[in-house]
């Protein structure tokens, strides 16, 4: 079986890569995102806009 992946939306708010993403089963709209140690940039995940 053959899975594929699909873009869902963009993360902005970083200048370089992001290392890490976490979420939390209590804010299922909200993705925090993390790149070179700073984990700053907090996402809302409302109708694809992220």
């Amino acid at each position: 079986m053959s899975e594929t992946l699909q873009l869902r939306g963009t993360l902005r708010g970083h200048n370089g890569w992001v290392t890490q993403i976490a979420t939390n089963p209590k804010y299922p709209d909200m993705i925090l995102s993390c790149s070179r140690g700073e984990c700053k940039t907090r996402h809302a995940a409302v109708s694809g806009d992220v």
